[in-house]
């Protein structure tokens, strides 16, 4: 299978060190922690998020902060260490499928819970993109903005399939 990413999952396994201090930098930006201030967005984010973030927390020790403001929570700098040792422990093909889910949902996190099987490639894509849903929803379809999420979508079921394939899911 391959990924709409210039590099292949091979090519990904074999620069693993460089690829994951790019992923650490990733976890400091997780969509999962700027939650939206509009109350509307904000339910729906905890209705997909919350459960995420308890089950980060349950499965590998890790209590994230979020915030409904631009900074960074700097509490969450010291899972830090946590967290790579998380990454480090994927296989190849896991880290493959986990950094190019990564990149395409601006979240490592849920990039790990889909690669754990935590969450299906469509419910990874809605949690990825609740605030863009919810935009669509009040102020109509951008095509150009449909396409793009649609392609997102498409290629992390081909991420999803690609697990199952090599007994990973």
């Amino acid at each position: 299978m391959a990924f709409s990413l210039e590099k292949s999952w091979a090519e990904i396994a074999r620069d693993r060190e460089n690829l994951t201090e790019q992923l650490m930098g990733f976890a400091r930006a997780d969509c999962l922690l700027y939650w939206s201030p509009s109350e509307k967005v904000f339910a729906e984010q905890e209705k997909l998020w919350l459960p995420i973030l308890t089950w980060i927390g349950n499965i590998f020790k890790i209590e994230l902060k979020t915030t409904t403001g631009l900074d960074e929570p700097t509490e969450n700098r010291q899972y830090g260490p946590a967290f790579r040792k998380i990454i480090l422990e994927l296989d190849d093909v896991q880290f493959a499928a986990f950094y190019v889910a990564a990149s395409l949902m601006r979240s490592d996190i849920l990039a790990l819970a889909l690669v754990k099987g935590r969450l299906s490639a469509d419910d990874a894509f809605e949690a990825a993109f609740v605030e863009e849903i919810w935009q669509a929803k009040i102020w109509g379809i951008d095509e150009e903005a449909e396409k793009r999420r649609q392609a997102i979508h498409s290629e992390l079921k081909e991420i999803e399939k690609f697990l199952q394939v090599n007994g990973k899911k």
